[in-house]
């Protein structure tokens, strides 16, 4: 599979699984690459992965995240047969990764308190407590045709740069500081 098959089969992919989330009352919002790209318009890099937060009210983050993943509808990815890792639970989210040949998706599931579209979110933490009312940070975006929730970039750039430096995320900063400061 080319770079531009995969790039076009995650767009789809992103595509058929925001807008069914959102039937069924799950927010999802496009973080990493994908979020980077969207904000600038336009591809910048190959992307290993799709990352993306997932707000819904269940306590069962795997089987609301399973279950979304077998009502989507695209022609380009069937899930069937998809791997799950549980990579844990922290402090606000829990984490799956989703993979099946070359798809890799990488799930932060968030659980709220009360409606996952409303403008702010309370977060149910791991012991059952929760966080101070917090503004979602996100804009829409375009990317190739598809439009999709992604996280404001200035939030995205705070991210980067707080991970380790590798070079895909270098890229992504100095892509993010230049169109932040035209």
């Amino acid at each position: 599979m080319t770079n531009l098959d995969k790039i076009a089969r995650d767009l789809n992919f992103i595509s058929s699984l925001t807008k069914r989330a959102k039937e069924i009352g799950i927010r999802v919002i496009i973080h990493g690459g994908y979020s980077v790209d969207g904000t600038l318009g336009k591809i910048t890099k190959p992307h290993k992965d799709i990352d993306m937060q997932v707000y819904g009210n269940s306590d069962n983050a795997k089987e609301v995240l399973q279950n979304l993943l077998n009502s989507i509808q695209t022609g380009q990815f069937d899930p069937k047969g998809v791997k799950w890792r549980d990579k844990g639970r922290s402090t606000f989210y829990h984490n799956f990764l989703a993979v099946k040949g070359g798809f890799c998706a990488d799930f932060y599931y968030i659980k709220v308190e009360g409606d996952p579209f409303d403008k702010e979110k309370i977060i149910i933490k791991s012991d059952g407590s929760k966080n101070e009312t917090q503004e979602y940070r996100t804009h829409q975006v375009n990317l190739n045709g598809f439009s999709f929730e992604a996280t404001l970039p200035e939030d995205e750039l705070n991210d980067k740069k707080e991970k380790k430096h590798r070079e895909d995320i270098d890229r992504d900063i100095a892509n993010l500081e230049e169109f932040l400061h035209k």
